[in-house]
């Protein structure tokens, strides 16, 4: 894959699916096909949608996936779990950079699966702001995502990694993005 579309991969800013049915990266140097990183048979799983915005004066990278709030998602999954990652390498304007944003693409690819844990969570939102990637996610039960973060952990401890997780039935986190950013 060319290191340009490796890049968008990491940056995870990607488009909706075009007319075919092929998921699209957007980058600096322009939008490439994607490679499937999960399943592309499930569209479920390519629906973000994206957006790079200016919030506080920064630019903040943003990666939703509203079709996943359903009255059964949010019954099965009633806790709100929240992974901030500490970027190492940013730019001055708060993103991560380039080649560093590149590396973490199987970091990016495993943190998502951990919270998801089968099907024990689902990640709704990642936010890139002022040197943090945030994943926001909600989960089925406490112990089982605590014990999934901590051999995220293990496997990664290069990465500095805050992990919060609390009760959220109404998914209020969720309701509160989209009244910050409609």
């Amino acid at each position: 894959m060319p290191s340009d579309v490796r890049a968008a991969n990491a940056a995870a800013i990607f488009e909706p699916l075009d007319m075919s049915g092929t998921l699209m990266l957007r980058s600096t140097k322009g939008v490439h096909p994607a490679e499937p990183m999960i399943n592309p048979t499930d569209k479920s799983q390519l629906s973000w949608l994206t957006s790079l915005r200016t919030h506080e004066g920064m630019p903040l990278a943003l990666r939703v996936r509203p079709h996943l709030d359903t009255a059964a998602n949010r019954e099965a999954f009633p806790h709100l779990a929240v992974i901030t990652h500490e970027l190492e390498q940013v730019t001055s304007n708060g993103l991560p950079a380039d080649d560093y944003n590149q590396s973490l693409l199987q970091f990016d690819l495993d943190l998502q699966a951990a919270v998801s844990g089968g099907d024990g969570g689902l990640v709704l939102l990642v936010e890139t702001f002022a040197g943090k990637r945030s994943y926001h996610g909600a989960v089925a039960e406490v112990a089982g995502f605590e014990s999934r973060m901590e051999r995220l952990r293990t496997g990664y401890p290069q990465h500095a990694l805050t992990v919060a997780v609390r009760a959220d039935k109404a998914w209020t986190f969720l309701e509160r993005f989209r009244s910050q950013f409609p």
